[in-house]
């Protein structure tokens, strides 16, 4: 049986998404797969432990997941930036052409192109993702597992 390996081309040069990464899971994870899906080359921006607050995983220990998380998937073409702001590199990088984010951020995404249009760029094309739902129906956030409620995939935690 002859079998024809068709390999799709990336549909971008340059993919950027960002987040604090607190508690990854697997909303997380699917960001990243869509990004690395998409795009040739991604920055993914991580928030600092300043800009994150007090309530949240320390830096290395967020940087560290993503990481292993590209390890597992075995993804090489990535960079990771530190965020001190909402909008990192992507506020002012010309060659940046899409960035990927979830319901819960595209808001941000919206306004991150009106900064870029203000300054004489192009807008990154918006690609986004439904937040993943846990058992519950209602979405998996970092906050609900860090609070007990649901893990990383998203199943109920049983009390008592």
């Amino acid at each position: 049986m002859n079998v024809k390996l068709i390999v799709m081309p990336m549909k971008f040069g340059y993919v950027a998404l960002g987040g604090t990464f607190d508690w990854f899971h697997i909303g997380h994870e699917t960001l990243i797969e869509k990004a690395v899906e998409i795009g040739r080359w991604v920055t993914i921006g991580i928030t600092s432990d300043r800009f994150s607050g007090k309530d949240v995983e320390p830096f290395n220990m967020r940087k560290k997941a993503v990481t292993d998380f590209l390890r597992k998937i075995d993804y090489n073409n990535y960079q990771i930036v530190v965020l001190e702001d909402p909008f990192g590199p992507a506020a002012s990088d010309s060659s940046m052409e899409a960035l990927v984010v979830s319901d819960e951020t595209y808001g941000r995404a919206v306004e991150l192109n009106t900064i870029r249009s203000e300054k004489g760029l192009n807008k990154l094309e918006i690609i986004r993702l439904p937040m993943l739902a846990a058992e519950d129906g209602q979405p998996i956030s970092s906050s609900r597992i860090r609070n007990g409620e649901i893990d990383r995939i998203g199943r109920l935690i049983k009390k008592g």
